[in-house]
């Protein structure tokens, strides 16, 4: 497994690709937010906060850790593809990016005490946009407005059962990365006036953490034999602040200006995640609710007024039609679906810009422990109300996980 660990890692890592243009809406506050990281996530309409299964390890909660029954690897892939549009015109952009990887150990499986390690990035910066003007007194001009770069995370932690089956579990986050900006100005060859350009750079690092609860089973409420597996979770990702270094460079006519650089302080708001998990006869079923504050969110002490809270809704349904380990190929296969709808933590014009999202995706088999998990999502985002932008978002995710038994205690 060593191997293939080694060979799936090298793979991921060197294909990210990214074309130009992407959201404008990820020029405000850190971008647009990884709230999925992993195929099944995806197909399910984002979730995961109470999902306890032995055969992936779930990081939305930690505490769901505690089944880990043998060494974990896992590692995805996301492939986005954006229809951008307003009143008038509208453009396409694509991009595919590596969206982390982890390794789990059970360590002691009778008290649920499992280890992780990984990273997955959090957010992403990522837009080129150009405008044309018209002008009596400076002829004609254009402006261009390019954004990129984004925060990871990566993170250990570990998971533990208390009494009456209650799992805990617990990680140490460090986010780190930088977000440039960049404005240029180009006057066309009659002006009189010269280019000019105005980059501003500011890089994050800092630390978090995030606290998980999963309830034992409570299926016996319900007194049915066609519903099992009845938990409760919850999950409290906790950002506090990230040392912020910003620098810029003013180029124009005259030369170039470079400003004193500035360190202070970025909140980042914290992240509370609640969600119901059952099994209804071969169904599994899923409902999740995120919110995060981003109306609280404070860069050098100051508010964003493009920002406002974020609030997201996710149903999840996943068919195993075996229920079993063994069986032929298409026995093993399951099938999932979901629906999701955001309130976005964008506010522009004052207009919230929402999305809903349509889900579904499916898991195939590689041996006993191992499978390729693909998700795919349509969703719409926005609006052309108010000069505003629509994006028709096509996204498709893979995930690989493997496992395999590396610690085995010897026969005494």
């Amino acid at each position: 497994m060593r191997n293939k660990i080694f060979i799936v890692f090298t793979i991921l890592m060197f294909s990210e690709l990214f074309a130009s243009g992407g959201s404008v809406y990820t020029r405000y506050g850190l971008g647009d937010l990884y709230l999925y990281n992993s195929a099944r996530k995806l197909s399910l309409g984002g979730i995961g906060t109470a999902i306890l299964d032995n055969e992936i390890v779930n990081l939305n909660n930690p505490a769901t850790w505690s089944a880990m029954d043998n060494t974990k690897f896992g590692a995805s892939m996301l492939s986005n593809f954006s229809i951008i549009s307003d009143e008038n015109f509208n453009a396409s952009y694509s991009q595919v990016k590596f969206t982390g990887f982890h390794l789990g150990l059970p360590v002691q499986r009778d008290y649920g005490i499992g280890f992780v390690i990984g990273i997955i990035p959090f957010s992403t910066i990522n837009y080129d946009v150009q405008n044309s003007y018209t002008s009596g007194q400076v002829n004609n001009y254009q402006q261009d407005f390019i954004g990129s770069g984004g925060l990871s995370k990566a993170f250990f932690g570990f998971s533990y059962i208390l009494p009456l089956d209650i799992s805990i579990g617990a990680t140490l986050d460090y986010y780190t990365g930088n977000a440039k900006y960049q404005t240029t100005i180009i006057y066309d060859g009659t002006s009189d006036f010269s280019n000019s350009n105005f980059t501003s750079e500011f890089k994050y690092k800092g630390l978090g953490t995030t606290l998980g609860l999963l309830t034992p089973n409570l299926a016996s409420i319900f007194n049915s034999d066609r519903i099992n597996n009845v938990r409760l979770g919850v999950s409290y990702e906790i950002s506090g602040k990230l040392n912020t270094d910003s620098s810029g460079i003013a180029t124009t006519a005259i030369g170039e200006t470079v400003f004193e650089a500035q360190s202070f302080y970025t909140k980042m708001p914290k992240k509370l995640s609640i969600g119901l998990n059952f099994n209804f006869d071969k169904l599994i079923v899923n409902l999740d609710y995120v919110n995060q504050p981003w109306s609280k969110y404070r860069q050098n002490e100051k508010p964003s007024s493009y920002l406002s809270d974020l609030n997201r809704y996710s149903i999840g349904v996943e068919f195993d039609p075996n229920s079993k380990k063994y069986g032929t190929f298409w026995e093993l296969v399951k099938y999932r679906g979901g629906l999701s709808y955001e309130q976005s933590q964008y506010t522009i014009k004052g207009l919230k810009v929402n999305q809903v999202g349509i889900h579904t995706g499916m898991s195939f088999p590689l041996g006993l422990e191992n499978t390729i998990d693909v998700g795919l999502m349509y969703g719409i985002r926005g609006t052309t109300e108010n000069n505003l932008l629509k994006e028709k978002i096509f996204q498709a995710s893979f995930t690989i996980n493997l496992g395999e038994l590396w610690f085995i205690r010897p026969d005494r």
